[in-house]
């Protein structure tokens, strides 16, 4: 990690997994990221200062991100089709697109505080950007 204002990168992981795709939480007291420590692809969260990580999801995850009002995580999985949510706090995740992402297009959503953009390629041959409102889910 390096501070927005520069300086010496600092390492705040210390497993040899590979951890990535990186996002802050919405007060910025965390950094959630994705790793296959467990044996498979999962989110997990580790302070901004470093320190313990902590495992989020239980049966897969990747590309986590925080919705705006720091209550839900939208996450997909690793080679699976669809996107998640889940409460922040922890709790059960539920399936809120049923779409397949774009091969190789990681993340391929992103969190608004209107809802959630995602890419599908699933009902076409041509990519499109589609809308969810999460205030309906």
């Amino acid at each position: 990690m390096v501070a927005a204002d520069g300086g010496k990168p600092r390492r705040i992981t210390n497993d040899p997994r590979g951890d990535m795709i990186p996002s802050w939480s919405h007060d910025g007291f965390w950094i959630y990221f994705s790793s296959d420590r467990s044996g498979q692809y999962q989110a997990w969260k580790v302070p901004k200062d470093g320190g313990e990580p902590v495992q989020v999801t239980r049966s897969g995850g990747y590309a986590t991100f925080e919705s705006p009002d720091g209550k839900y995580l939208y996450y997909d999985k690793f080679s699976q089709p669809g996107l998640y949510r889940m409460p922040a706090q922890g709790g059960e995740e539920t399936q809120i697109v049923q779409a397949d992402p774009p091969a190789g297009a990681f993340p391929s959503f992103g969190v608004t505080s209107k809802g959630v953009y995602f890419v599908s390629d699933a009902l076409s041959d041509a990519r499109a950007i589609q809308f969810l409102d999460t205030d309906r889910k």
